[in-house]
């Protein structure tokens, strides 16, 4: 553990917090960090990012703090995307939580996980190539998408 998690963890031990929100709130910071990397606060687009970026960069770039590099998610927590019910399911559904985050919780798989989602500060081309790539990689055999779909999508939530 580095010394600014141990600074945090003994705080709130020392404030008689329930030792299970140490991972909850370290998994919150991570996200916000995640969310934020590389952003120059634009909103369409991560900096640095060009079109020839491929999904699999961009997930770890953007999504492996919450949902790891195997896909697996943080139990109760962050839900996993490989093998995913919930994502299978519905790929508008996918692109709307990429797109406009969620802090709604979600059962996946038959668990129920109460993670935060944010925004993520995607392109068109970024968010359909990530998500082809989280549909398409451990085991999942999932939806193809575009950047017209993305942008299908991010129309209605304007």
């Amino acid at each position: 553990m580095n010394k600014m998690m141990l600074k945090i963890s003994t705080g709130l031990r020392e404030a008689g917090m329930h030792p299970q929100i140490i991972p909850a709130l370290a998994g919150v910071v991570i996200s916000v960090f995640a969310a934020c990397n590389g952003s120059n606060g634009s909103s369409g687009s991560t900096a640095g990012a060009t079109a020839s970026t491929d999904g699999k960069t961009i997930y770890q770039k953007t999504c492996v703090a919450c949902h790891n590099s195997d896909g697996m998610g943080a139990p109760g927590m962050y839900p996993p995307l490989a093998k995913s019910d919930f994502l299978l399911a519905d790929k508008y559904r996918a692109i709307r939580q990429l797109l406009k985050g969620s802090s709604t919780p979600v059962t996946v798989n038959g668990t129920s996980y109460t993670g935060m989602m944010p925004p993520q500060p995607l392109s068109d081309e970024e968010a359909a190539q990530v998500l082809n790539y989280v549909y398409h990689a451990w085991g999942n055999n999932g939806f193809t998408l575009n950047a017209a779909d993305i942008k299908a999508v991010r129309d209605t939530l304007k």
